[in-house]
């Protein structure tokens, strides 16, 4: 979405007139991208605001896809996520590990999975997630990049967190980009 239909919070000039083209042909198209923080709902204001109208059920984002994966992947075993608290509603009722319930006596998750958590990508949050991946927790990725461009200038991204518990706990991430392309069918 960034840098394809709006750049630095503004409609990229014809974005929303070739969406509104598709759709007068009756071509179906989706959104994808890899935000890993924000609930499709909130991406959707988001990008309305900024000029180009994407409804939430047309976007793939890397937290949906992973959602999705998470729902066939571990069928009703908690998670413990890494994200934005908007980002965590994609969960819906799905059981998800709370951070200060990971060190409770017996305490496990099927997966530990890292988005963008900004405030939240702590050492304390960084050291409960590599008690659970050695407990036995599969480490999941949602992306790996390691920097991006924000308001501050250049910051440091998810993938450099993801990359410390790899390395302290001896593991390599599973991550969602191996399946984008079977996921994205999915959706046409």
């Amino acid at each position: 979405a960034d840098g394809v239909l709006v750049a630095r919070g503004a409609a990229i000039p014809g974005a929303a007139e070739a969406l509104a083209r598709l759709d007068e042909r009756g071509i179906p198209w989706r959104v994808a991208t890899n935000y890993s923080s924000k609930h499709r709902e909130t991406l959707a204001a988001r990008f309305a605001a900024d000029g180009v109208a994407i409804p939430p059920e047309r976007m793939v984002t890397a937290l949906s896809a992973t959602v999705e994966d998470v729902r066939r992947r571990y069928r009703g075993r908690p998670v413990f996520v890494l994200t934005h608290r908007d980002g965590l509603r994609e969960f819906g009722d799905l059981p998800l590990l709370a951070p200060e319930d990971v060190d409770a006596d017996g305490a496990t998750a099927a997966a530990v999975i890292f988005g963008d958590a900004a405030h939240d990508l702590s050492y304390e949050n960084l050291d409960r997630a590599f008690r659970l991946v050695r407990r036995g927790a599969e480490l999941v990725a949602m992306h790996r990049n390691g920097w991006w461009h924000t308001e501050r200038g250049e910051t440091i991204d998810t993938g450099a967190f993801v990359a410390a518990v790899e390395y302290a706990a001896g593991v390599r991430a599973r991550t969602r980009a191996s399946n984008s392309s079977t996921q994205l069918r999915s959706y046409s």
